[in-house]
């Protein structure tokens, strides 16, 4: 699913709009990099799916994690999950590593089959779009 998503993001009008502004890296190793910046990070050495770096005209960097979360991979109980309830059952070390990285000041946004909808470029143009609209109130990493 990684190319697709690759895909899917790099034919969003936000990136279109902003490619010059946007750095995105695949499998990037947030953990290590954490770890360089912070001796004192204690965490494991998470690689995330992607890594958008949205540097608006103020020079200020937003970060962000994008990660597609697999069915069979990111939940627990699949015979209960649906649309409905899906963030119910995220698997607890998911739901860890999301607040450890916010915590040092990365915006998240899951993907998966429940939030996708019928047009992924579409969704994630519109999530995109809101998540970096007003990017003066977006955070920045806590180092």
């Amino acid at each position: 699913m990684e190319a697709k998503v690759l895909e899917w993001i790099q034919e969003t009008q936000f990136f279109k709009d902003n490619s010059a502004s946007i750095e995105l890296r695949a499998q990037f190793p947030i953990g290590e990099y954490l770890k360089q910046l912070e001796a004192t990070y204690s965490h494991p050495k998470y690689v995330c799916d992607f890594l958008l770096v949205f540097r608006d005209g103020a020079r200020n960097a937003h970060h962000l994690v994008i990660e597609y979360d697999g069915f069979k991979e990111h939940f627990t109980n699949l015979t209960e999950v649906n649309h409905l309830n899906y963030r119910q059952y995220y698997r607890d070390e998911d739901v860890y590593r999301e607040k450890v990285l916010e915590g040092y000041g990365y915006k998240f946004l899951r993907i998966n089959r429940y939030n996708i909808g019928k047009n992924p470029i579409d969704s994630l143009n519109t999530r995109l779009t809101t998540l970096f609209e007003n990017s003066n109130t977006a955070t920045k990493p806590n180092f």
